[in-house]
């Protein structure tokens, strides 16, 4: 089991639904480098269409997969910075490994897993301004 990732489903309102009427399916706390974020899972027990990763609330991070589409878009802070087809390293994979270290693992460490460079810097970039922004 994850150390950094806890499910917390249970704390959920599981009738809670996405834009698209996708019901949450699960949650999980993770603790990343101290800071605590909330994934939640909106789709079936057959498959996600939508996981969003909140920060005391607020949406910081979330990844769409139309079903029966294999495209993935990742949006930071409501942006849309990465479209990719088919099953490829995602930030939620990047934090879950993370928080299950409990360190930022080095730049090389991910690469040499298959995750491309520019990739990579834009996950660090963006968790870093993550665990930086301060939220009500």
């Amino acid at each position: 089991m994850n150390m950094g990732m806890q499910e917390i489903t249970s704390e959920y309102d599981t009738e809670l639904a996405n834009e698209e009427g996708q019901k949450l399916h699960r949650a999980w706390k993770l603790d990343v480098l101290n800071d605590i974020l909330v994934l939640e899972r909106y789709g079936s027990p057959c498959g996600w269409a939508e996981l969003r990763l909140k920060k005391k609330g607020l949406e910081v991070y979330r990844i769409m997969k139309p079903w029966g589409s294999e495209e993935r878009t990742e949006h930071f802070f409501n942006q849309p910075k990465r479209v990719y087809t088919g099953d490829q390293f995602s930030f939620v994979e990047y934090i879950a490994q993370i928080a299950g270290q409990g360190r930022f693992p080095t730049a090389e460490e991910y690469v040499r897993a298959g995750l491309d460079t520019d990739v990579e810097k834009q996950y660090r970039d963006n968790l870093q301004k993550i665990l930086d922004t301060e939220t009500k």
